[in-house]
């Protein structure tokens, strides 16, 4: 994280009280949209024995194909021994397949089964089926502008970090 306080207190000088209750106004609003989601993930995905780890894990091999544990661990933003015990759930599961490249027995790669492969195509589908009515709720200006507002901060908390 940047601890660089001459900005931060810079930017904290010119805020007016305004400024920092509406920023924490939205903090919360953030915080409270996050508890729903994940509740609302969870459940979802507790129908299917999954869980968000599980399923991350199974989203992420659709998108890339193969990868080692460390690969994983890098694309998902959890630690190497984090995903070798979820892999090992989606193994005995016959989710996902331990496969060596050719010529290199030392490396270890995952991939999903033809298991895995329809599991996440039906989970995927159920999600958005799911979804839908929250989503469509909102005007498709307000849908545009929220995704564009969420990657921006996105971008901005990544730059910070």
């Amino acid at each position: 994280m940047n601890h660089s306080g001459d900005l931060r207190g810079a930017v904290l000088e010119r805020a007016t009280a305004s400024d920092v209750e509406a920023m924490a106004s939205f903090g919360r609003a953030l915080i409270e949209v996050g508890k729903a989601t994940t509740a609302w993930l969870e459940a979802a995905l507790a129908s299917w024995s999954l869980t968000p780890s599980t399923f991350g894990m199974l989203r992420q091999l659709s998108l890339v194909e193969v990868a080692t544990c460390s690969e994983l661990a890098t694309a998902l933003k959890v630690s190497r021994p984090r995903v070798s015990a979820v892999s090992e759930d989606l193994v005995r599961a016959g989710l996902i397949e331990r496969v060596h490249p050719a010529g290199n027995r030392r490396v270890v790669q995952l991939r999903l089964s033809a298991q895995g492969h329809e599991r996440v195509a039906a989970v995927t589908a159920e999600l958005a089926a799911e979804f839908t009515p929250a989503y469509t709720s909102m005007s498709s200006d307000e849908r545009a502008g929220l995704v564009r507002a969420l990657n921006q901060l996105s971008q901005r908390i990544a730059r910070a970090a």
